[in-house]
């Protein structure tokens, strides 16, 4: 089951009509039909309001989608969004051993695996990860833009 018949199941059980979800949403009723007939695929952040609206868990929606279709919905979601991209760049210094704390206003410490610690100026922090974003951005859209959906068997 594709995710727009997903929706259109659960609006039915809700019995809502899709220019009520629209409403709901702040969409039109016509972005709900094009959901539903498989003619636009919503962002994770719209799964996510969707799933809210029809009072229900977002898995529902994601259970059958692919790896695929996951990573280009959470692309989406995030590419947009300077904070959300900062979150993933510090989860990406965790997942890699270093440790991050907001020192003060002016800076935070970072220490590395080996327990050293070092101070850096907000700013600098900043500016390093404006240059990863970049990096991130461009290899993210090549990635997407080159790949194509493989079929399971």
């Amino acid at each position: 089951m594709t995710i727009g018949e997903k929706i259109r199941n659960a609006r039915k059980t809700a019995k809502m009509t899709q220019k009520a979800l629209g409403s709901s949403l702040g969409v039109s009723p016509q972005m709900i039909a094009q959901y539903e007939a498989g003619k636009r695929q919503p962002k994770i952040e719209q799964l996510q309001k969707i799933a809210a609206a029809l009072n229900i868990h977002i898995s529902v929606f994601l259970e059958e989608m692919s790896e695929s279709e996951k990573i280009k919905s959470t692309w989406e979601w995030i590419k947009d969004k300077d904070a959300k991209r900062e979150e993933l760049l510090i989860e990406i210094l965790k997942t890699h051993n270093y440790k991050i704390e907001n020192k003060d206003i002016h800076g935070l410490t970072i220490t590395d695996s080996q327990g050293f610690c070092f101070y850096v100026n907000q700013s600098d922090f900043q500016d390093m990860a404006l240059r990863c974003d970049k990096d991130i951005c461009y290899n993210m859209e090549k990635l997407l833009s080159s790949s194509r959906e493989i079929p399971t068997f």
